[in-house]
């Protein structure tokens, strides 16, 4: 094949091998040049917790900061304390911390322990227990979002609807 070096197709081994790793220094020389600048910044970790398809609990963790997010580490809970003092030890020593449920109490803990650091509870997480609660408790809201709800099912599985808007 005539074509520049670097457009040329590579072997699987090279790929698996020689261009992973190169890719890995680059997002490492990344990370770091972040994390040196969340010095200076500042950085909040983000906690999010979900199953995969075996049903094992996992702890996604993202660090934010006004340069950018990036995902920092997946932790798997199988089998692990899933009380306040088990997230406590995997956020000793952050910047600021954002959770929800159990996780505040792991905030209050750090906050005790490192008086410059706030915990910001999940605005999007309070924001869903209250409209929960309003559908409950508000018959009028509850058709409401019924009927859209028969609406966007109505749209979504039937063919020929969803052509009209694609």
């Amino acid at each position: 094949m005539k074509c520049h070096l670097k457009r040329q197709p590579c072997k699987r081994d090279e790929m698996r091998t020689k261009r992973l790793d190169g890719q890995h220094g680059l997002v490492g020389d990344d990370m770091k040049s972040l994390v040196r600048k969340w010095k200076r910044t500042g950085c909040m970790l983000q906690m999010d917790g979900w199953s995969n398809r075996r049903n094992k609990p996992h702890l996604n963790v993202m660090a934010s900061s006004p340069i950018g997010t990036v995902f920092w580490k997946s932790v798997c809970m199988e089998g692990k304390d899933k009380e306040s003092a088990a997230y406590f030890k995997l956020l000793d020593g952050v910047i600021g911390v954002l959770m929800e449920r159990v996780c505040s109490k792991a905030g209050k803990m750090v906050e005790a322990k490192y008086p410059g650091i706030f915990n910001a509870g999940c605005t999007a997480h309070a924001l869903d227990l209250a409209l929960e609660d309003m559908y409950k408790r508000l018959g009028w809201l509850r058709d409401v979002i019924d009927k859209g709800n028969q609406v966007g099912k109505f749209v979504t599985n039937i063919n020929k609807v969803l052509a009209m808007f694609n």
